[in-house]
């Protein structure tokens, strides 16, 4: 069971907070929504992928949020901003970056499908968390995968998926979706016509 935490900043504001170490690796820092709180089932199924993934996890509340010390009409985006910087360089003990400081909503769990109609030989292309493009192939009518999304990089979610389909004797589906903290953003159907040889490409993004 992970033990919430306190950690003074400015005027000893009292900041509650949720981390799991893992040294000389990435982090992953959840930042939650306006009036918002690090209760929930959102922050703890990015601290399972991180502990399944061996990566860094810091979660924390503004002043006037949750549990943490102050009153929210007393705060703002600038000082919940400044409580974010000072806690991520006492947990975490590295330097924040600006883009990250300045954008206090900034990840989310993402789940990308394919859905056939048929048993496909198929592949698919995303980019992963650090941005790197991954290649997947498979044989099935269904694929699926995981992974957080950093908003503040300003890039969309991208899927796409390349079918071969010889001889197939009538029209087939194939189904493309994005989901956001198990919610789904983005969703397309796709025709796969009855030529002979058919090969191409089905593609959807979102950028909220």
């Amino acid at each position: 069971m992970n033990k919430f935490k306190y950690i003074k900043v400015l005027n000893n504001r009292q900041i509650r907070y949720l981390s799991k170490d893992y040294r000389d690796n990435l982090y992953i820092v959840f930042l939650h929504g306006f009036m918002s709180s690090i209760e929930g089932e959102k922050p703890q199924a990015i601290l399972k992928f991180a502990k399944k993934n061996k990566l860094g996890f810091l979660a924390l509340e503004y002043s006037g949020h949750g549990k943490s010390s102050g009153k929210f009409t007393k705060g703002n985006i600038t000082q919940w901003s400044k409580e974010v910087e000072i806690v991520i360089k006492k947990i975490v003990k590295k330097i924040f970056t600006k883009s990250v400081a300045e954008t206090p909503f900034s990840s989310s769990p993402v789940t990308l499908s394919v859905q056939f109609s048929f048993d496909a030989s198929a592949q698919v292309g995303f980019k992963d968390t650090d941005n790197r493009l991954r290649i997947k192939r498979f044989k099935d009518q269904s694929w699926q995968t995981e992974f957080v999304h950093t908003w503040a990089s300003e890039r969309p979610i991208e899927l796409r998926t390349f079918v071969y389909t010889p001889n197939l004797k009538e029209a087939q589906q194939a189904t493309l979706t994005i989901s956001i903290d198990k919610q789904v953003v983005k969703q397309q159907d796709f025709i796969i016509p009855t030529d002979e040889d058919y090969a191409g490409w089905f593609e959807i993004s979102y950028l909220p």
